[in-house]
């Protein structure tokens, strides 16, 4: 299993990042990841896998390097909304922490150990998506 496409929309206000999880085998898609950042908020919009590779420790090995990556961004809390009790029970594994009754959970990754090598700038333009999330489910 590994990234295999990437893409970063930005602006002046807000940037994107969506990535895709490809299964080597039969190079299809098998899940995304969509989040953004926003006045240094960061907000998971967007996580899912088909059904066949759920229980299988793929989203929850890249669920570290995202909140790394956006951290290195320049987020300090990130945000996401669940109503699913099996999904909110995988995030609060991470930190994450409901905020209210309608789902909203959030995270403060301002003392979060990261290895930030690059600015946004430099990570958008020296983009290699082999580097810049390990190879880590196999």
């Amino acid at each position: 299993m590994k990234i295999e496409a990437l893409k970063i929309h930005e602006n002046k206000e807000k940037t994107d990042v969506d990535l895709m999880f490809i299964d080597d085998d039969v190079k299809e898609i098998v899940g995304h990841c969509k989040y953004s950042i926003k006045n240094k908020v960061g907000e998971i919009s967007d996580a899912y896998l088909y059904p066949d590779y759920r229980r299988k420790k793929i989203m929850s090995t890249y669920i570290d390097d995202i909140l790394c990556d956006m951290k290195c961004m320049g987020v300090n809390k990130i945000k996401l909304f669940t109503l699913l009790d099996e999904e909110r029970m995988i995030w609060e594994k991470f930190g994450f922490h409901q905020i209210d009754e309608r789902g909203n959970m959030e995270i403060d990754v301002s003392n979060k150990n990261c290895k930030c090598l690059s600015t946004l700038h430099s990570f958008v333009n020296e983009l290699d998506i082999n580097k810049l999330i390990e190879n880590k489910y196999k």
